[in-house]
């Protein structure tokens, strides 16, 4: 699950034309009027559950990890695969200035284990598509090398295991009712991990930022995830 349509939009903003038309983009970046800016809330470093910590990315020191990341197949879903890593640097520092689409490592033990970044959907593409409500928080999840949590366990359980320590803390701090995910609609197994903890399609969108089909998905009540039994 990739962010690729705001981080397009932010390579025009930059002057990269060749990859994005005339270099202008139609959507606004206005402040979240309802679910609290993330950014507010996650500042620097903090601890969440279950041995998580959630930071913001910095561009120049992350770069070369998320290049390496999404060279890998499992990334083949995020749509950076085309990137170098000066065009991730740019990216980052794009999603770093917005005041609605944000990026965050994850780290498990000391290690990098994810990337999470959020969006407020009445400020990009997928809100043309299904009814936002103000307090509707979009996301996407990329993990990283199985081994920073087990060779052998399945890769479900380290995405619920990100889960289960990050929902709870993000929607307490934010104020988020509803989450939602726009997965690729032919990555099968994010679209059953989603449905695992209690995401319902809606439908499926053309999304011309990403020049991907995507899967609508929502979770009517994210408070369940701030309970002991919420997934």
């Amino acid at each position: 699950m990739s962010a690729i349509r705001m981080v397009r939009r932010g390579l025009c903003q930059n002057g990269a034309k060749s990859r994005c038309g005339n270099g202008e983009s139609p959507y606004r970046f206005d402040t979240l009027n309802g679910v609290t800016s993330m950014h507010e809330h996650f500042p620097e470093s903090t601890r969440l559950g279950g041995g998580l910590m959630i930071r913001p990315v910095d561009p120049n020191d992350d770069s070369p990890m998320i290049y390496e990341w999404t060279r890998a197949k499992r990334a083949r879903f995020w749509g950076m695969g085309w990137a170098t890593q000066n065009d991730i640097r740019d990216i980052y520092y794009t999603l770093a200035a917005s005041e609605t689409h944000h990026a965050y490592v994850l780290s498990w033990e000391g290690r990098a284990c994810a990337i999470f970044q959020t969006y407020d959907p009445r400020s990009d593409e997928v809100g043309q598509f299904y009814p936002v409500d103000n307090h509707d928080l979009g996301f996407h999840l990329m993990l990283g090398p199985r081994d920073v949590f087990s060779t052998s366990a399945p890769r479900s359980r380290a995405v619920r295991r990100v889960i289960e320590g990050l929902a709870p803390e993000v929607i307490r701090r934010t104020g988020a009712r509803r989450l939602l995910a726009d997965p690729d609609s032919n990555n099968e197994r994010a679209i059953q991990r989603l449905r695992s903890i209690g995401f319902t399609p809606m439908s499926r969108v053309w999304l011309p930022g990403q020049a991907k089909q995507a899967e609508l998905m929502i979770h009517d009540d994210a408070r369940q995830f701030c309970t002991p039994y919420g997934i």
